[in-house]
């Protein structure tokens, strides 16, 4: 099992536009990808953040070879389709995880 963190920073003033972005779009993008075999998505509390919001998506893969394909082609557009729709101010950064040990 391979596993991609996606976390999105946005700002207070996106909030509202994100959260139905993600609810019209973005989820039913990754519902339909193939290569994710399950995903989480999670709202971040933080006593660190000062400033609007930080989200999580979890992208469960079979094979670290459909992780990479999707880093290469999904998430590339992904990351466009974001940038184009919150002009920059919605952050995106993605972490990949190499299960040590797990009990899933």
């Amino acid at each position: 099992m391979s596993i991609l963190s996606l976390t999105f920073h946005c700002p207070e003033a996106v909030i509202k536009n994100w959260e139905k972005y993600f609810n019209q779009q973005l989820l039913q993008s990754i519902q339909g990808f193939k290569s994710v075999h399950q995903h989480i998505f999670s709202e971040i509390y933080s006593e660190m953040i000062n400033e609007g919001k930080n989200y999580n998506l979890l992208l469960f893969f079979s094979t670290s070879s459909d992780r990479d394909d999707f880093l290469n082609s999904e998430l590339l557009h992904l990351k466009d389709t974001i940038e184009t729709i919150f002009s920059g101010e919605v952050m995106t950064f993605a972490t990949l995880l190499n299960a040590i040990s797990s009990s899933l």
